[in-house]
């Protein structure tokens, strides 16, 4: 049985950009052929503009209903039918390297990155579970990326990436669905509810994930140095991890990669592209900003304006943001 792969995408600058940097690297870097790629595209995105950033995965485009939690969003796509494993990505997913199907009956993923949100919040979730209450071992010992040591229950995956074997996408998607309307409203937990809601489901499920090797979903950090299969994208504005253009700051051994030569001409393609545009004149801006350059940052401003999808209230929000910036290196 083949594996799949889907993402989603919603209506704003940075999710256009990082779809068009997805579907570039998924097919040309990994070579994952485009009839094994689903792209859905909430009902906010225009269908001509799904279209264009899903390329030849054009005819695998469907359209999911919008929730109430744009993080939540990617529940709707375990509704529809699936005939093969899938590896549910989030968009920001950089794959340069095909993944490993699913070796078995459990969900795989990576664990979080940190205590997000901490055990003290997890803990009473999870002894609502008779099933995991009982199995202590099922709490873990990890080292965050900045080398403090946390607990997490093992279920607790980092959202960036779900592989999920096909007779389990249906009761898995059921059951995440419906521990997102018990969990939304818990202190602490929303803004990873969609995570917590997953290892949730597992749990009721009677399942306990399995890990997979940090490579498969690598924060940008261990990617500065290290190879990776796919590179979650989350860290858009570091000066640490990437310049002002998105190209990210390796070391030389991991630059000479030939998928990282390639990623970065399609990031160069993606900050091109009429679609993409508008989100590199935002990390351009932001840039500015960070180096005090604020002639530069209004320069932005005016280009962005003239950018495919800089709705009135996006340029609002960068003058507001310059503004900001000003009276705060001003001392007022």
């Amino acid at each position: 049985m083949m594996m799949r792969y889907a993402c989603l995408v919603d209506a704003t600058p940075k999710l256009y950009w990082e779809a068009l940097v997805f579907r570039r690297a998924i097919t040309e870097v990994a070579g994952v052929p485009s009839e094994h790629i689903t792209i859905a595209a909430t009902t906010r995105v225009p269908s001509e503009v799904s279209r264009r950033l899903a390329g030849p995965c054009a005819s695998r485009v469907v359209a999911v209903a919008v929730a109430v939690a744009d993080p939540c969003n990617k529940v709707h796509q375990l509704a529809a039918p699936w005939e093969d494993d899938v590896a549910f990505l989030d968009v920001d997913m950089i794959v340069l390297s095909p993944l490993d199907p699913p070796h078995g009956d459990t969900v795989e993923g990576v664990p979080v990155f940190g205590p997000s949100p901490s055990e003290a919040v997890l803990r009473p979730l999870y002894a609502r579970r008779a099933c995991t209450a009982a199995r202590p071992a099922d709490w873990v010992a990890r080292t965050a990326l900045d080398g403090t040591p946390f607990v997490t229950h093992r279920n607790h995956l980092n959202g960036g990436l779900y592989v999920v074997p096909q007779p389990l996408i249906a009761p898995f998607g059921s059951a995440w669905a419906d521990e997102l309307v018990r969990v939304g409203a818990v202190d602490g937990v929303a803004p990873y509810a969609d995570q917590v809601a997953a290892g949730l489901a597992l749990a009721g499920l009677g399942l306990t994930a399995r890990h997979r090797e940090a490579g498969d979903n690598c924060p940008p950090w261990l990617a500065r140095r290290r190879p990776a299969r796919a590179i979650h994208d989350f860290a858009k504005f570091s000066p640490t991890d990437r310049d002002a253009a998105g190209h990210f700051s390796t070391s030389a051994d991991v630059s000479a990669l030939p998928e990282r030569s390639a990623l970065a001409s399609i990031i160069d393609a993606a900050n091109a592209d009429a679609d993409g545009a508008t989100f590199a004149a935002y990390r351009r801006f932001r840039y500015a900003l960070y180096a005090d350059d604020f002639a530069l940052a209004a320069r932005e401003v005016e280009r962005t304006a003239d950018t495919r999808h800089a709705g009135e209230a996006f340029i609002e929000d960068m003058r507001t943001h310059l503004v900001a910036y000003r009276r705060m290196r001003a001392g007022g």
